[in-house]
This record gives C-alpha cells, sequence and structure tokens, in this order.
C-alpha cells in the first residue's frame, strides 16, 4: 500500500486558494468577454481597436489587438497559472497580503 502512496505523490496536486480564486475569476471574465458583458469592473477595457488587459491585482498591463486575441491570452493565462511556479509565485504575492471580504448584515425586515 504505502509503494502506491509513494507513487501518487509525485503526482500529487497542490491547490492553492489563492490561485484557484485567481482562476475563477478569470474564467469568469473570458466567458464575460464572449458573451460582450463587459463592466466597469471587467479585467478587459475597450481601447482603441482592442483591448487594455489587468489581471486582478496584478500590476502590468497588456494590450491585444482583437476580441479573439484577448480570449487566446487569457486562456493561456488559465493554463499555466497552476504549472508555472514563477507566475504562481506572483499571484501569491498579489492576493495572498489580502484582507478578507467583509459581510454585511442583511437588512432588516419592515417591523423588526
Amino acid at each position: 500500500m504505502s509503494d502506491i502512496l509513494s507513487m501518487l505523490e509525485r503526482y500529487k496536486v497542490q491547490k492553492s486558494a489563492n490561485v484557484e480564486a485567481f482562476l475563477k475569476t478569470l474564467n469568469a471574465q473570458i466567458e464575460a468577454l464572449k458573451k460582450g458583458s463587459l463592466n466597469r469592473r471587467s479585467w478587459l477595457k475597450p481601447e482603441g481597436n482592442g483591448y487594455m488587459i489587468k489581471l486582478g491585482k496584478l500590476e502590468d498591463e497588456y494590450q491585444v489587438t482583437s476580441k479573439q486575441d484577448a480570449i487566446d491570452v487569457l486562456s493561456l493565462i488559465a493554463d499555466n497559472a497552476r504549472s508555472d511556479e514563477e507566475f504562481k509565485a506572483l499571484i501569491e504575492k498579489a492576493y495572498g497580503g489580502a484582507e478578507p471580504v467583509k459581510t454585511r448584515k442583511p437588512r432588516k425586515k419592515a417591523g423588526e
């Protein structure tokens, strides 16, 4: 039994909450771009003939020339976010120091 566990240990996926949160938002941005439902909080902003991309809390910005280029770039980022150790470290650094989101108290119903 220990032989199989030691063999599987090499293939074990190490998940990071910060990377998973980044990927969840990134995939939502790809879907919003495909549907054409970008808003002021989107990571993509139409600019000139293309799009300006700001990857959440990461510092750098990127410019692409078409909608398809933006989809391709975001998909490439999503494919490599878990496997590229240097990029994972950037995500961890940018998202690691974030304070927990404060939840709002629900409104009281009339008469309470």
